[in-house]
């Protein structure tokens, strides 16, 4: 059996076109927000590294951590680009004993997709623990 001549093929054409556009439009979008899911934990992830080793800089007992990892976090952002971190929950807590003291800093942020159709709204979670610099507190010579 011969196929048919090309001149009455011409419509089939353009309904593949039509009912496989919708999925290849899926696929790009769905790939587009993964990428963008993973640019926003690079961000937030390299951030809260930067911040987080700011904060092992300071002295045991320094009550100020919880403020230098976000206001580190916030510096660290807008060095990449990006706009301060609204809406995350950033935690920076100096934990241990000598000689094992270190700073836990943890973040979330809610990501929303950037087409709306392909994925729900993610939270990214992000924890670093450094070192304290210095072990034990500094107490000046009499």
């Amino acid at each position: 059996m011969t196929p048919p001549p090309i001149r009455h093929r011409r419509g089939s054409y353009a309904v593949e076109f039509v009912l496989l556009m919708p999925l290849w439009l899926g696929f790009l979008f769905a790939s587009l927000d993964l990428a963008w899911l993973g640019l926003e934990y690079a961000r937030l992830s390299a951030a809260l590294d930067e911040a987080c080793g700011e904060a092992a800089t300071l002295m045991p007992g320094d009550a100020t951590v919880q403020s230098t990892v976000a206001s580190g976090v916030d510096e660290a952002l807008a060095r990449f680009g990006t706009t301060a971190c609204t809406g995350c929950t950033i935690t920076g807590a100096q934990q241990g004993a000598a000689p094992a003291r270190f700073v836990a800093c943890n973040a979330s942020k809610d990501v929303p997709p950037l087409a709306p159709w392909t994925f729900p709204t993610v939270t990214i979670d992000v924890a670093r623990v450094a070192p304290l610099a210095f072990q034990t507190p500094y107490t000046a010579a009499p």
